[in-house]
C-alpha cells in the first residue's frame, strides 16, 4: 500500500505529465524555474508533476542561479536533485532513470488518490500563518509542532505527536473541520481547548464533544476582547478508536520518509506533502494498512 499514500502528494498538487501506458517513476518534490518534461510537443511541469520512467526533463533559459529540481520516486525517495547554482548542473537535458521492478503498476490505493485527489486546489495544502507578532515571543508556531494523526479516547486527545518538540506552557487551541470533510468544528461558539502541555509529564487534552475527523489546529491569542486566531499551525487528523493503529501506521511510514529529505525539501514542501497524506488517509482509513 505504501507506495499509494507517497503518490498522494504528486497526484493533488498536479495534472499528471504522463500518457496512458507509460510507466511512472516519479514526480517533482520541489521546484524552482520553468522546468519541461521532453517531447513532442514538451509539456510544462510543476511541483507534484508525475514523470515517466526514461524521460527526461529540462530547464528555460535564462537559468537562474536560485533554480532547481529535486524529483522522487513512488516510494518517496529522492532520485534527481539539481541545484542550477553548481557549475554544470542543469546543462541540457536531465535523463530520469528507467523502469525498475514492482513500480509498473500503482495499485487500487493510487486509482482512489487520482479519482479524489487530483481534483483539489494545491491551495488547499498551503499554511497561512498570522505574523508572528500576534503571538508573544516564544510562543507556539508552525515550526514547533507537528501534523500528526491523533489518538481519542472518550473526550479526551492525546497530542503528544503534534506537541513533542514544545516546551512546557499553556495553549488556546481551536479544532476547526476542514471545508467540505464528514467531521464538525469542535466548540463552534468560540470556546477554546486549554491545553496544559509538560513535556516532562504529557497528559491528555479535554475536547468536550469531539468527534472523529480531520482538522485545522488554529492557535489562539487571548487580548482584551477576548480570543483571535493566530493563524492554522498544524492539521490533526483523529481517526475512529478501532482505525487508530492502522491509521498511525500508515502516516508513521509517510513521516520516516519525509524525515530524509531534510533540508534538501523546503519545510513548506514537507507540510504540504504530510497534510495531503493527512487528507487521503482520513477518507482511505484503515484500508492504508491493506
Amino acid at each position: 500500500m505504501i507506495p499509494g499514500l507517497f503518490l498522494t502528494f504528486m497526484l493533488v498538487l498536479a495534472t499528471p505529465s504522463i500518457s496512458m501506458g507509460q510507466e511512472l517513476i516519479g514526480f517533482v518534490l520541489d521546484m524552482q524555474g520553468k522546468w519541461f518534461l521532453d517531447g513532442s510537443p514538451p509539456r510544462k511541469i510543476h511541483k507534484g508533476s508525475t514523470l515517466p520512467a526514461g524521460g527526461s526533463i529540462y530547464i528555460q533559459s535564462p537559468v537562474s542561479r536560485s533554480a532547481r529540481v529535486v524529483v522522487a520516486d513512488r516510494t518517496g525517495a529522492i532520485i534527481v536533485k539539481k541545484e542550477c547554482g553548481l557549475a554544470g548542473e542543469c546543462e541540457g537535458k536531465i535523463r530520469l532513470p528507467g523502469p525498475s521492478p514492482g513500480t509498473s503498476s500503482a495499485g487500487r490505493h493510487v486509482s482512489a488518490v487520482l479519482d479524489v485527489l487530483s481534483k483539489e486546489e494545491p491551495v488547499k495544502y498551503e499554511s497561512f500563518i498570522s505574523s508572528s507578532s500576534q503571538l508573544p515571543e516564544g510562543d507556539l508556531t508552525a515550526e514547533d509542532v507537528r501534523e500528526a494523526v491523533v489518538a481519542i479516547r472518550g473526550d479526551s486527545l492525546d497530542m503528544r505527536p503534534v506537541f513533542a518538540r514544545v516546551r512546557k506552557g499553556r495553549f488556546f487551541l481551536r479544532l476547526k473541520a476542514l471545508p467540505g470533510e464528514q467531521s464538525l468544528d469542535h466548540s463552534p461558539d468560540g470556546a477554546p481547548i486549554v491545553y496544559d502541555w509538560d513535556p516532562a509529564a504529557p497528559s491528555p487534552v479535554k475536547a468536550p464533544g469531539i468527534q472523529p475527523g480531520l482538522y485545522e489546529m488554529e492557535r489562539l491569542a487571548k487580548d482584551e476582547r477576548g480570543f483571535a486566531s493566530a493563524g492554522v499551525v498544524a492539521w490533526v487528523l483523529i481517526p475512529k478508536p478501532d482505525e487508530y493503529e492502522k491509521v498511525s501506521y500508515c502516516f508513521g511510514k509517510v513521516v520516516q520518509v519525509a524525515t530524509k529529505w531534510g533540508w534538501d525539501i523546503k519545510p513548506d514542501t514537507t507540510r504540504r506533502y504530510l497534510r495531503a497524506n493527512l487528507d487521503y488517509l482520513f477518507t482511505e482509513g484503515a484500508r492504508c494498512a491493506e
